[in-house]
């Protein structure tokens, strides 16, 4: 009778025990089961990917850039004239945040404007290109581009060259009303589809007029 009472009492003062060890046990094994709930996949940013691949930045200079003020549309921006200077972003972005527009920045690193031209077979009439075509084509001692006019030529030299398409096809698109991201996105979908224009012998090889037309262009 006793000994029963004993084992009684003890199958009693472990219970607690026993109890936890049951609990774990079937967490483990619905763990294992697929039941615990996963994680949430962050989306792919096509835009950001696209850009840190062509100009060889890091996600964290992307979220660098953008803290500092840079806007998604300037980030092509900021990246060319940071590697035409042979810099890190950081410099760019720093003395763009002081208060300097995009062109006191390219001439405060002695960058010619041409840098940032792109030929086209056609005008560029009836788009967001033609004010800056229009200072190229008619040019003074000083081509003074705005800050708007900065960042739809970098971005069409940055997807044009990337994606390896017609300048011309981007004019049109931005003519259309499509953001940067937009078209970036219509060509990221199409490359993964079809892989079109995607392997380009040099991306960043900058398209050059022919000998009549850039003299014609800068007056001789």
């Amino acid at each position: 009778m006793r000994a029963n009472q004993s084992v009684t009492e003890s199958f009693k003062s472990n219970l607690p025990i026993q109890s936890l060890g049951f609990f774990l046990a079937a967490f483990f094994l619905l763990t294992a089961c697929g039941f615990a709930e996963e994680p949430t996949p962050v989306p792919v940013d096509k835009f950001h990917s696209a850009l840190m691949d062509d100009f060889k930045v890091t996600e964290q200079q992307v979220t660098d850039a953008r803290v500092s003020g840079v806007t998604d549309d300037e980030l092509a921006l900021s990246f060319f004239i940071a590697q035409r200077a042979r810099l890190e972003p950081e410099a760019v972005t720093g003395i763009h945040a002081s208060g300097m527009s995009w062109m006191q920045v390219a001439f405060h690193y002695q960058l010619n404007p041409w840098i940032f031209y792109t030929f086209l077979s056609a005008s560029p009439s009836n788009s967001p290109y033609k004010a800056a075509y229009d200072k190229f084509n008619k040019p003074t001692f000083k081509i003074n581009l705005t800050d708007p006019d900065l960042v739809n030529l970098a971005n069409l030299k940055f997807l044009s060259e990337y994606y390896g398409r017609d300048p011309k096809d981007i004019v049109q698109k931005r003519a259309s009303g499509k953001t940067f991201r937009e078209i970036n996105d219509d060509y990221w979908n199409q490359k993964s589809v079809h892989d079109y224009g995607w392997d380009v012998v040099n991306p960043n090889q900058t398209p050059t007029p022919s000998p009549d037309l850039f003299q014609k262009v800068i007056g001789l």
